[in-house]
């Protein structure tokens, strides 16, 4: 299908939406670099998930048996985790921002090309304005007490 697009000669408004969807999978499209990240978050992911705790915190707190401090220790815990969430998609974000930035910077800018270009720019400036709002959550919620 995608080389029976190219080989079809542009109807202008007519296959403008074709041409749209076809500049957006293409920018979707996961390459060789791509795989090789992947890869390597999903070795870090298995190391992580095998390692052992040594409990010494769960001994402490099952030992005492003190409902508000256990409460208030799974609050900073859950926050904790929320706000390493937030840098994580902040972060993600922001590489995905630089991966559109470089397909666009790599594209012709001439025809549908041009098309590509502007789709690619356009979302690397909204996964960025969404990187700042992540960020911004981030420190008000490091200000809370």
């Amino acid at each position: 299908l995608r080389n029976t697009a190219s080989q079809l000669p542009s109807l202008g408004p007519l296959t403008l939406p074709l041409d749209l969807a076809k500049a957006a999978l293409e920018l979707q499209a996961i390459n060789d670099s791509d795989h090789k990240k992947l890869e390597n978050v999903r070795i870090l992911t298995d190391a992580v998930s095998r390692g052992g705790s040594t409990g010494t915190a769960t001994n402490e707190l099952s030992s005492s048996l003190d409902v508000p401090r256990l409460l208030q220790e799974a609050n900073k815990r859950q926050r904790a985790l929320g706000r390493i969430g937030l840098r994580f998609g902040e972060s993600l974000t922001h590489v995905q921002a630089k991966r559109l930035r470089d397909r666009a910077a790599g594209v012709k800018t001439e025809g549908k090309d041009a098309m590509k270009e502007r789709l690619a720019t356009r979302g690397a400036e909204t996964l960025e304005a969404l990187a700042e709002a992540l960020s911004s959550i981030d420190s008000s919620l490091a200000k809370r007490k």
